[in-house]
């Protein structure tokens, strides 16, 4: 064969917007779904950086984490404690009840889903502009690993992130503890 019959193939993305997994391209939703090691490509440590890759995402987190706003496609609630936020976050299957609870750091992401549009059948809540779901790294039973990571900024700016993944018995049991301290 020649160089031009070469054929080019996608990489399956599997998410689990409707519940359970199913392939990107099977599910009919609006979705904007990234890996792990695509959010460390990007730069993207922390939850506010998410808007950086899912387009019709604002993001806002001021000083006060309850007036924090999230907003998807212009839909969103404004930091009123009183009502359920338009959009909702999971956090390993978890709703957090406060968008300004997710506004933390993203360290040891398995991957990120950004499902546009209502979802409150699939989901429990009244989320009517859409969800953003977070999933952690599972721990793995194979091969013990970690990292550290330290960044160094202006003002005195220090943070200090780590992961390590412990292997307890072979193919059944493992603990992965990850962690981060900043301070300025």
């Amino acid at each position: 064969p020649s160089a031009m019959a070469q054929v080019t193939q996608l990489e399956e993305i599997v998410v689990t917007a409707s519940r359970r997994e199913g392939s990107l391209q099977d599910v009919a939703a609006s979705i904007t779904a990234l890996g792990g090691d695509a959010l460390a490509a990007r730069g993207i440590t922390n939850f506010e950086d998410i808007k950086r890759a899912a387009a019709g995402l604002y993001l806002e987190s001021p000083s006060n984490s309850s007036s924090s706003s999230i907003r998807i496609r212009g839909v969103g609630t404004a930091g009123n404690t009183g009502i359920d936020p338009s959009v909702g976050v999971l956090v390993d299957g978890v709703y957090q009840n406060f968008p300004g609870m997710a506004f933390t750091e993203m360290m040891d992401v398995e991957r990120v889903e950004v499902l546009r549009g209502p979802q409150g059948t699939l989901f429990g809540r009244n989320t009517t502009a859409g969800v953003i779901q977070i999933y952690s790294r599972s721990p793995e039973t194979d091969e013990f690993s970690g990292n550290v990571q330290t960044v160094l900024g202006n003002l005195d700016n220090r943070e200090l992130r780590g992961v390590v993944n412990i292997p307890l018995i072979a193919d059944k049991l493992a603990v992965r503890i990850s962690g981060n301290t900043v301070s300025r």
